[in-house]
């Protein structure tokens, strides 16, 4: 069930909607105003606005490195899975 949050970024208070409890809310808050802080301490930017979306691509780029690695992983699984199959079949 979505349950309204109060959340603030940058300096401003915002109404967000999640099936989150209240305690992930709180750390997904953290984690973004913490990106965005970054972001505005590298002093690339001062505009807000631009801080918000070089920090969506930040995030998004994090995110697809560990889809790959998970990807990465899976191939690797099933590749030694496969090779323990194939020996577990040559002892019979």
């Amino acid at each position: 069930m979505n349950v309204s949050h109060r959340i603030t970024v940058l300096g401003r208070e915002i109404s967000v909607r999640s099936t989150a409890d209240e305690g992930t809310v709180r750390k997904v808050e953290s984690f973004v105003n913490k990106r965005v802080e970054q972001v505005l301490n590298s002093g690339n930017t001062v505009d807000n606005q631009v801080a918000v979306i070089l920090t969506l691509l930040n995030v998004a780029e994090d995110y697809l490195a560990v889809l790959d690695r998970l990807e990465s992983s899976r191939k690797d699984e099933d590749f030694r899975i496969a090779g323990l199959i194939q020996r577990m079949d040559s002892v019979r």
